[in-house]
Parts: C-alpha cells; structure tokens; sequence
C-alpha cells in the first residue's frame, strides 16, 4: 500500500468507507440535507427556507443525499431514487446506479429547480430509496423544508396605524401606536416603525423610531420622547413594514398623519398691516408699486412655525418663519389677485379682507386679520377688445390724445427754435373720449407741474374740443434744451385714480446760453495802452493782450471740448469802422494748456494784432477793442445737431502809441 505524506490515499480512503458499509444495517441511512444549510435554512423547527435563497437567481438550493448502508461492490450496482413530495404531488427528481466505485461522489449533490410551479409556497418533502443488487430495499429518513416567499399582510398594502392625537408637551412622553391586527400574523414577524415627515421612497437608510417582535393583535408600540422632540414640530406620518423569519419584507403601511407642536403656543398675535393702505385706500398707484402685507411680531414664535397669508381668501403663501429672521415678516399681492379680489364692477370703494395663520404642527395656532379699502376706478378712453383696461394697473392711457406743443409764433408742432429764446410756449390739446364736467387736467414740463395751465373742465366741453394753455418761459429755461416730455394727467372727483397720458417729446433748443462775458487783463485806469502788454507774471514774455476765461464746467463742457477765441478792434471812440488787419480768430482745445477751470488767452503778436491800430490812423491811434468766444452746446451734441453758444463780448478802450509813436518794442 502506497501512502503520501503519512496520509490514506483516495483509493485506501474508498476502501475503508466499503469496509465500515460492510458491517452496517440495512436501514442506517440518515436523511437527505441541504448544503450549506447555516446560509440556507432559517433555523427554526420547520426548517424554513430564506426568502432571499427562493428568489434570487444566483443564489443555489442543493439536496445532499448520503450513501446507504452496504453500497453495492464494484461490479454489482443500486438503485437509487429520490421523490419530491409537495402536497399530494409525488415526483422523482433524481434517479441512478451506484457502486462502492463511486463512493467518493457522496454525498451526492442535486440541485432544486426552485423557481418552478412544482416548489411553491408550502412544506416540500424529500426522502431517497435504494434497490440493493441484492434485490432489497432501504429507504432514507424524511427531509422537511419550508418554502414562504410572500411577506406578512398576505403581500397587501398593511393597513395604517389608528389616528394619533396631536402631540404636545402634555402628553410627549407617552406617544404610542398600534399595530393593526393582519390575518397571517406569525411567530417570527417582526415590525419595523417610523415617524418621518414624508414617506420615503427607500426606507433602506431612513432612521428609525422603532422595533419589536409581533407577539400580539392590536400591539401597543411606544415612541420615544427623546426621538419625537429630536425630529421636532412638524406634519409627521407614521408608517411601518412587517417582516416574517424568512425575511419577507411587507410594503410600506398606509400613512398615519400625525402634528407634532411642542412648547408655548403663539401668542399676542396683531392684525396684519398694509403699509401702502396707512393713507386710508389702496389705489392703483399702490398696485403699480407693488402691495405688501406685513406680519407683525407675536410672542412664542418658533423658527419652524409657519405662516399663511390671504387677501380676500386668496392665498398669499405659506411658509416657515426662519432662523434669525426679522419681523415683520413681508407677502407680496401680485397684481393679478389685487384685479381678481376687487371684480367687477371695476368702480368705488370696495372692502378686502387680509387674513393670515400661525401654523405649527401643521395645525393653526391662531389667526389675525383686518380690512383695507381699495378703489381701482378708471376713467377716459377704452379699449375696445374684451378687455377695456389692458394696461392695469398702469395709470398710462395709451388712448388719450397727445398734447402738441408751438413755440411764438410757430406753426410746426414740438420743436422750439432759437428764435423762440425767452417767450411762452402755446400748447393744445383734443380733449379725450369720456371727459366730464369738473375734470381736472394738469400739465407737466419735464415732470415739472405747470401750476399756470391747470384747466378745470367745463359743462359745455366735449371730446375732440381744442383745448389751449400757455407754457410760460420759466418753466421752458428751468428745464433746458435737449429732448423734454409733456404731458398730462387728469383726475374726477370721488375717483382717487388719475388718467394720465403718454409723454409727448418737445425737441428744445431756444434756450440760449450766453456765458460771461471774458476779461482784460492789465487795464491802465481803465485802459488797454501799452502797459497793459506786459505780463506782470513773466516781463520777459512777448506783448500781447491778455484775456482771462472763467470756469466753464458750468456749460458742460470737458477737457478735450473745443473753444473759439475771437479778437476784433474798432477804430475811434465812436462809430464802427473796423481796423480789419487786426481780427485774429482761434481755436484752442481744453485740458493742459486751457483748464475747464479758466484760463489766459494771449492776442499775439503784438505786430500782428495790436500794432494795425497804430498804423489805421496817422492822427488817431485810439479804438475800441472787443474779445468773445463761442462753443458748440453739449446738450445739442447729444441730440446729433450743432447749436452755437456765444459768450458776451469784453469791450475796452485801446490806445497803442506814446510820446514817440507807438509802443516802443521791448
């Protein structure tokens, strides 16, 4: 006999196991088994199945079946027949000869076609028999498993906990629920419980509030105190699964609605305020800027309360106080609740109710509320379309008639010319669709109220009547050139809304600003001669009159801003002959050398511009001299159109010549 490493070899092993056959009695067979049964079987006196093993597909039922006693010799061979009893059903799932050769096959291993009709929910029985070669028989003991793959509640929908009362410091301590009976209750069912704030999709990882063995009908299951104040105020729903020892897990029950407020109750609470409604109305002004309802502060607020607002009935929000929030806590009434609570017919006072909730637990605490007067009455031309008032709550009419404004003298419509500089404006108007007596229209320029041109409307007035105001020049000159709007707005007694017109915009330009004028420098008891050539700053400088320009940064001018400097002189004290070779005429650029803040302009050379006095006159070398300048208005710039500002002229007397002549040269 060959042996490796001290230990049997297979066919020394076979041999014994022949030998120890040999001496057996017929009907020392023990029963067949399940593999790996510690992972397969529950463990309880029915031998019960895990669900899991019955439904999963990769996971294995295998029969083990044990050799019998006195296993046929090599060259003789057994029978052996394995049944699968399953109610009154009978079936052989295995059959085959063997012989002490195939000892080392045994156990034999069978695997159960778990997912056919033939192994259903119930008791599934297997026991083997053998025919001996030797013509007898042997039969195995008796295998029982039980099959459930349906969980508690029959696999229905458990039914949900009998209401909860409201839980409140009263009565925290002693939370429980009961579980409603179900018809397959079982020894082994277990119940899972929670109290959550919705019912979650997957209650794999959701907290729970409890668990226990099912052990009666009607079981009383008790909330911990310390669980319900953790998860705090709120709408909570109880629910709970069922499971059975073979691991069947029920569906979720119905949900138990259950309110949790804990702590003292709001308190104080004052009616709710409608700032805009402090004047006594809400109009449709008010609407156009937006109204709001504003919550007052009340005492025992919780950041977890929650407040719900109405105007009229309809709702306005619900929603959470908040952490660190500061009252008083603000709802906005969109536009289209204020239309639809005020109704038709759209005219006079009406009455809206503004309610609001303190909820905790989702559950009312107490409740506030108050009236606002709204009025959104409008008058003046209608749409024609379903709706007369599509703008609403814009007090703008598109379809009131524009007013059209004339300068002196004009017939060409919104535009005021140079010409028109200082003089009244003429405006007209149609008078619109609807007017009443007592009407009130007033006229803007600009946003600014003509008081002058208010006009009361008369019993004899009708529409498209011709109705004409003046605009008085103050009004025009305070407002400036550029492009200005005129409208108006009019208002009925008894209705707090005003129709007010689309702007009409008037192109201005007859405001003509006329600068200071500028300044000789170095007069001599009041005149320009020939000290007055020298610049007292630099004597070393060439000659030249100089010519001082205030600040300009009034006129809107910038550095980069173009300025035209004109110099002229006339010949004698009086008359207007002018000495023509000396006009000199530039155009200086301001930043460095010429600062918005004012600046020294030098008429130079003196032989250029000075000296043709002396020489116009062989008798008289006196005149008078004259400096403007002049720029293009930045207001007119901006409109694409050039309109030429001209400052004041600087007149002096001049007179260039001494004893000898004229000026003696530096």
């Amino acid at each position: 006999m060959c042996k490796s490493n001290g230990k049997p070899t297979e066919a020394e092993r076979v041999r014994l196991e022949a030998r120890k056959w040999r001496g057996a009695k017929a009907d020392d067979w023990d029963k067949p088994d399940i593999k790996d049964a510690a992972d397969v079987l529950v463990g309880d006196s029915e031998n019960t199945v895990f669900a899991s093993v019955l439904t999963d597909r990769n996971k294995k039922l295998v029969l083990t079946v044990p050799v019998w006693p006195r296993l046929a010799p090599i060259g003789r061979n057994d029978k052996l027949t394995v049944e699968h009893i399953f109610g009154t059903v009978r079936e052989t799932i295995h059959t085959d000869n063997y012989n002490q050769s195939d000892l080392a096959d045994f156990p034999l291993e069978i695997e159960l076609d778990k997912h056919s009709e033939a192994y259903g929910d119930g008791t599934h029985k297997f026991q083997c028999k053998v025919e001996l070669y030797n013509f007898e028989e042997n039969q195995s003991g008796e295998l029982s498993l039980r099959f459930d793959r349906v969980a508690p509640h029959e696999g229905n929908i458990p039914k949900k906990f009998p209401a909860v009362a409201d839980v409140v410091d009263a009565n925290v301590g002693a939370v429980v629920l009961r579980l409603p009976d179900y018809p397959d209750r079982s020894a082994g069912d277990c119940v899972y419980y929670y109290w959550l704030k919705e019912v979650p999709d997957d209650p794999t990882h959701v907290k729970l509030a409890g668990k226990a063995e099912v052990t009666a009908a009607d079981q009383v299951l008790p909330v911990p105190e310390s669980f319900i104040k953790e998860e705090g105020d709120g709408e909570f729903v109880a629910i709970y699964a069922l499971t059975d020892k073979a691991g069947n897990i029920s569906r979720l029950s119905l949900p138990a609605s259950v309110s949790v407020a804990l702590g003292a109750m709001p308190a104080n609470l004052q009616a709710p305020v409608v700032p805009l409604a402090a004047d006594g109305l809400i109009d449709r002004a008010d609407a156009m800027l937006g109204v709001q309802v504003h919550i007052p502060e009340f005492t025992n607020w919780k950041p977890t309360d929650e407040i719900s607002a109405s105007w009229q009935g309809a709702p306005l929000g619900q929603r959470a106080i908040g952490e660190g929030q500061t009252f008083p806590l603000v709802f906005s009434v969109s536009q289209g609740v204020l239309r639809a609570a005020y109704g038709t017919p759209a005219e006079g006072d009406k009455d809206m109710l503004v309610h609001y909730d303190v909820l905790r637990g989702g559950k009312i605490r107490g409740s506030e509320e108050d009236t606002v007067t709204v009025n959104f009455e409008a008058f003046g031309p209608i749409d024609p379309g379903p709706d007369p008032d599509p703008e609403w709550p814009d007090p703008v009419n598109p379809r009131l008639p524009l007013c059209n404004v004339f300068g002196d003298g004009s017939t060409t419509p919104n535009t005021l010319l140079p010409e028109h500089d200082g003089k009244d404006a003429r405006l007209e108007l149609l008078l619109y669709a609807g007017v009443q007596d007592k009407d009130l229209i007033e006229f803007y320029w600009n946003g600014e109220h003509i008081v002058e041109a208010d006009y009361t409307v008369k019993p004899a007035d009708q529409a498209g009547d011709k109705l004409t105001r003046t605009i008085p020049w103050a009004y025009i000159q305070r407002a400036g050139n550029g492009t200005v709007a005129v409208r108006y707005e009019a208002s009925r007694p008894g209705v707090p809304n005003q129709a007010i017109s689309k702007p009409r915009d008037v192109d201005v330009t007859a405001i003509v600003v006329r600068p200071d004028q500028p300044e000789f420098q170095g007069l001599q008891n009041g005149w320009l001669n020939c000290r007055s050539l020298v610049d007292p700053g630099d004597p070393t400088a060439p000659w030249a009159v100089r010519v001082n320009v205030g600040d300009l940064t009034q006129y809107g001018l910038q550095d980069g801003d173009e300025v035209t400097m004109k110099w002229w002189i006339l010949h004698g004290a009086l008359g207007d002959t002018e000495v023509t070779d000396a006009r000199f005429e530039e155009t200086i650029t301001l930043g460095v050398d010429y600062p918005l803040k004012g600046f020294t302009w030098r008429v130079e050379p003196y032989d250029d511009y000075i000296l043709p006095l002396f020489e116009f006159d062989a008798d008289d070398h006196s005149g008078r001299a004259f400096c403007t300048y002049e720029f293009d208005d930045p207001t007119s710039l901006k409109r694409g159109v050039h309109a030429l500002i001209v400052s004041k002229h600087a007149e002096n007397d001049i007179a260039m010549h001494d004893a000898n002549g004229a000026c003696p040269l530096p």
